[in-house]
């Protein structure tokens, strides 16, 4: 990896650590970052995996860059770094880099289209501008997570889609299958062995379908007796569900 800092050169050190199974970073090397800005980097990466890259000054500032690598990945990357941010600004070498690259590109404009709606809001002056103000921004956010969605769909064979498609909707996994079974399909012939494509595997098929038999559970009835959905096999059941 070879790399160039723009804009205020406030790092000396980079460092690249990998992303293990459980969500940690593994350190793996560290490198210089010249007082001009540019920094070089000679990894050995055995198979397709997540990185970070984390720019210090040796104190306490810090930046990170998430990037995934392949072997034999020769990538250049340039930065622009401000006092209150640091953006990555072009990346080749690998589709991987530039899919994450567009990915950043896309979230910053969006950033600063929801600043907008924040001062919108702080502007207006009776609730029903506050609320108007409010529903176009949650039409703007659901449209973003859309476009977001298929962004990902259409780069499904890139493991930077995956990962980046968990971080932003693993959370909510059973409302997004759909999107999650067309990246597990366009991964699972190249990166069947990676723990984030195995973990869409095990969460995709214990994804419950519509019309499928629904899992037994328990719960105190009212006399204090314990009542089991499969009591109940044959039968009407309602379940009401409160708020309070």
């Amino acid at each position: 990896i070879n790399g160039q800092i723009e804009g205020k050169q406030l790092f000396s050190i980079v460092k690249v650590s990998k992303l293990s199974a459980n969500g940690g970073l593994d350190f793996v090397t560290s490198q210089p970052v010249s007082t001009a800005g540019t920094f070089s980097i000679d990894l050995q990466v055995p198979s397709a995996d997540v990185y970070v890259l984390q720019f210090t000054d040796g104190n306490q500032l810090q930046r990170q860059q998430v990037m995934v690598l392949l072997p034999n990945d020769k990538l250049t990357l340039r930065f622009n770094n401000t006092y209150q941010s640091m953006q990555l600004q072009d990346a080749v070498g690998s589709e991987d880099a530039r899919f994450i690259l567009q990915y950043q590109q896309n979230a910053v404009k969006a950033e600063d289209q929801a600043k907008g709606f924040e001062q919108r809001y702080m502007q207006a002056t009776t609730p029903d501008a506050k609320k108007a103000v409010q529903t176009e921004f949650e039409s703007f956010y659901k449209l973003y997570q859309q476009n977001n969605m298929r962004f990902y769909a259409a780069h499904a064979h890139l493991l930077s889609a995956g990962f980046m498609a968990m971080s932003e909707f693993g959370g909510n996994f059973d409302a997004n299958v759909s999107l999650f079974k067309v990246l597990y399909n366009g991964l699972k012939e190249k990166y069947a062995q990676h723990p984030l494509v195995k973990e869409m595997d095990i969460r995709l098929q214990s994804v419950i379908a519509v019309g499928a038999v629904a899992p037994d559970f328990e719960i105190a009835g009212v006399d204090g007796t314990t009542l089991r959905l499969s009591d109940f096999k044959g039968k009407y059941v309602l379940l009401d569900f409160w708020a309070s």
